[in-house]
């Protein structure tokens, strides 16, 4: 217990929290993925979806079910499938409030509360983001998910297939079909204007 957290790795860092209860090393650990844990909300909710509540309930969540965490297994591909977990939570109760959402809207304040630094807001800032945004939810679940993580967070097809329990074969397929669908929708048409998404 006397190394300081800094010098552990990822797996040494998770199983110092799940065995001592070391809360700095869940720290590290939260602190060194959650840039990119951000980025994934983001990518995966659309944005009256309050991305800053998903990311907590994945903290709660990763926090309570680190202790059951099986060793030897990668913990990145526990975090993220909580992440996924906890994002499609989120988008079924939106769906089942959505009608309620609707009457209240009109009694709402104008503006987003949401911080300027919040990275869904910063990616739909830009125009260009906003229409691959729109392009890659567009391809529904779990293909959204397999090519953001792949394409933009560089996670491996080995990890992606453990992190959604699919064969590794079936991951390459998706995401090929799943990237042919995404091109197809930011292309030109032939009278130089775009696809929808």
């Amino acid at each position: 217990m006397g190394t300081s957290v800094t010098a552990l790795d990822d797996a040494q860092l998770v199983e110092r929290f799940a065995r001592h209860g070391d809360n700095a090393a869940f720290e590290a650990f939260v602190r060194h993925y959650l840039p990119a844990l951000r980025r994934f909300i983001a990518a995966r909710l659309p944005p009256d979806v309050d991305a800053a509540e998903v990311e907590q309930d994945v903290l709660v969540r990763l926090h309570a079910g680190l202790g059951r965490f099986r060793f030897g297994a990668d913990p990145t591909t526990y975090l993220y499938r909580i992440c996924w977990n906890a994002a499609a939570d989120a988008l079924r109760a939106r769906k089942r409030e959505r009608g309620r959402a609707r009457r209240m809207a009109a009694l709402k304040a104008d503006g987003d509360p949401r911080n300027g630094d919040d990275p869904a807001i910063q990616l739909e800032r830009s125009s260009e983001g906003a229409r691959v945004l729109a392009a890659l939810r567009s391809l529904g679940e779990p293909d959204a998910s397999l090519v953001y993580l792949r394409d933009s967070e560089g996670v491996g097809v080995a990890e992606l297939a453990r992190t959604f329990g699919l064969p590794e074969g079936t991951v390459k397929s998706r995401l090929s079909r799943a990237r042919g669908r995404l091109r197809a929708a930011l292309e030109p048409d032939t009278t130089g204007g775009r696809h929808d998404p």
